[in-house]
């Protein structure tokens, strides 16, 4: 297909085939910045996909390369002295029972800590920082 939009030259020596100048590939800046705008004030990475028709996994890469830019922790952190403790317990499958935790600083919209426990018993929950999985 791109040979018939472009003119294709090929090496004297070698025999192979390149194009004199190539067209610049990805999505424009604006778009990636509408897109993670969208993020951030809620919208869901389908509905991103409906509404721009950018590929709901292209958002994701792109929501990660951003995040991977930011700080760790926050360098004034303190322990708040009175926070939030979100939990949810669900099933994968038929019978596997999981529950995860999050606990929540309300001041500044953040999460201290979150675990997840594959077991029926909730004292075995893990923290976050105890655990060997990558963030995302």
């Amino acid at each position: 297909m791109l040979s018939r939009l472009l003119q294709c030259d090929q090496c004297k020596v070698c025999g192979r085939q390149f194009i004199e100048s190539y067209s610049p590939r990805g999505y424009a800046k604006e778009v990636k910045e509408e897109c993670l705008t969208m993020y951030v004030n809620g919208n869901g990475f389908r509905a991103i996909e409906r509404i721009t028709k950018v590929n709901h996994n292209t958002v994701i890469r792109w929501v990660k390369q951003v995040s991977n830019q930011l700080p760790d922790i926050n360098s004034n952190f303190q322990t708040p002295e009175v926070g939030q403790l979100d939990e949810l317990e669900t099933f994968i499958g038929k019978k596997n029972k999981i529950w995860v935790w999050a606990a929540l600083d309300k001041r500044y919209s953040g999460i201290i800590e979150y675990g997840e426990n594959l077991k029926s018993s909730r004292i075995d929950a893990t923290p976050k920082s105890e655990l060997n999985t990558p963030s995302l």
